[in-house]
């Protein structure tokens, strides 16, 4: 197989499986957009059942055969991939992670697909299967990766190297995605079946451990460059304003869904978690009548929860509000635990009022949050604090409000940290005053995280309008 992808006959494995099973056209690839551009048509709509009957058929012949032969190349590709997660997690050393999330952030739409391109080529060079790989891999597209600002690619590097850098010493990660898994429930397995199966698994998860490292590669290489392009300069440049503070914050935005996800309201299914990836149906007379949306996969699912939605149909905006979709009032952090979930909503909820305190007499005090960017940082901090893997966002809400309410009428320090102490979880407090008391250490004296984050943000905001 020619070394360069982008150079390539389109006509390879994969594109063959693809052409056989949904019949579109190929055609010779002259460039990498184009080659890529095909591969995204091949791969879509490609079932995991028909790539597995396709290659069961040679395999099954060659077992038949010599079982010896497809047992030593599954050793050979157990130990080749073992080989290839310990070189990529080279890439990923230090805990780059974080800093390669403020970059990728920082980077336009365009420098990113450069950067996704490039990697998704490496890997074809290095996988063992050359590009034939991207057959295994048909939920790794370009337009899959680049979805909500490069989050695609992010999710999916964040996953294989927390899982990878998880595994115990002296063995590979396996994992096996939704798509692959769906052929061991469509038929009793043979020793070949397993075998097949075993054999995609370990291809399909090379090339993701060499696509990851690639495109980190790339982009960490391009940023140690001391004369990058303009572009790259100008992310460098923004990265020097406040590394420390404008890492958190985009830490916070990125792990923040930016729209909903859509669910049936009766299996509470995704689109992409049914196979085909249908098109869902939405309740006519409640969109209708109530502008109110709620989502079936299908009739028989829309029929079987009838029971349920007869009494509010066209009537009155209810739903089970289903864990991050539009319904639900938390959908932008669904992993939201059900003790805040569960909290009696207000119909008068004050809008404009970012925390409420309440003084000796249990008298609630509204906090609000003056200058925009602050006022953005603080919310998605608060927000951050009722998801249980973020207790930076209560540190940081807290310092704010020890630091601005704790001379208001009504108030003191330790009634203001008792009822964090209450909200959070009384082991936070501590953490409060420790995490106050760092970040006036690093050289902040008189402000919160909130406050420098919020100038740290108004700035790049201004850098970007104003094209620096």
């Amino acid at each position: 197989m020619d070394s360069n992808p982008s150079v390539d006959n389109a006509s390879t494995l994969g594109l063959r499986i693809a052409q056989y099973l949904i019949r579109i056209g190929t055609s010779t690839i002259t460039d990498s957009e184009r080659w890529n551009n095909d591969w995204d048509k091949a791969l879509h709509g490609l079932a995991a059942k028909d790539l597995f009957n396709y290659l069961r058929v040679p395999m099954a012949h060659m077992y038949s055969e010599d079982p010896t032969g497809p047992l030593q190349l599954k050793t050979f590709l157990e130990e080749h991939l073992f080989t290839s997660q310990k070189e990529a997690l080279k890439v990923w050393k230090d805990d780059k992670d974080a800093h390669f999330l403020t970059v990728w952030v920082l980077m336009d739409k365009k420098e990113r697909r450069k950067y996704l391109m490039k990697g998704l080529e490496q890997a074809c060079d290095l996988a063992m299967l050359g590009q034939d790989a991207r057959a295994t891999c048909p939920d790794i597209t370009l337009s899959a990766l680049m979805k909500e600002g490069g989050k695609g690619f992010w999710h999916l590097f964040k996953n294989h190297t927390k899982g990878m850098k998880a595994s115990d010493p002296g063995k590979f990660l396996l994992p096996t995605s939704a798509w692959w898994a769906k052929v061991q429930d469509a038929q009793p397995f043979t020793e070949v079946d397993k075998l097949v199966f075993e054999l995609v698994a370990l291809q399909r998860n090379e090339f993701i451990t060499q696509f990851i490292a690639c495109t980190g590669d790339y982009v960490f290489h391009e940023f140690a460059n001391p004369n990058p392009g303009p572009e790259v300069k100008g992310v460098k440049e923004m990265l020097n304003t406040d590394r420390f503070f404008l890492g958190g914050m985009i830490q916070s935005m990125y792990h923040t869904a930016s729209k909903p996800t859509i669910r049936c309201e009766n299996c509470a299914k995704s689109p992409d978690e049914i196979e085909g990836n249908p098109k869902f149906m939405v309740c006519s007379a409640c969109k209708s009548k109530l502008d109110f949306v709620i989502h079936y996969c299908s009739q028989t699912c829309q029929e079987q929860d009838w029971c349920h939605h007869k009494k509010h149909c066209g009537k009155k905006k209810v739903s089970k509000e289903l864990k991050g979709t539009v319904n639900d009032p938390y959908w932008q952090y669904p992993d939201t635990p059900d003790q805040f979930r569960n909290i009696p909503k207000r119909d008068d909820g004050d809008k404009d009022a970012d925390y409420f305190l309440f003084d000796e007499e249990e008298r609630p005090i509204r906090v609000i949050v003056p200058h925009p960017f602050q006022r953005m940082t603080f919310r998605i901090m608060r927000a951050d604090a009722l998801t249980p893997k973020e207790e930076q966002g209560v540190e940081a809400i807290g310092e704010y409000l020890l630091n601005n309410m704790s001379n208001h009428p009504g108030l003191s320090r330790e009634r203001i940290l008792a009822q964090l102490g209450r909200e959070y979880g009384e082991e936070m407090m501590p953490r409060i005053e420790l995490f106050a008391r760092l970040t006036g250490e690093v050289g902040y004296a008189g402000t919160t995280y909130v406050e420098k984050t919020g100038e740290s943000m108004a700035a790049f905001h201004l850098s970007r309008m104003m094209g620096l």
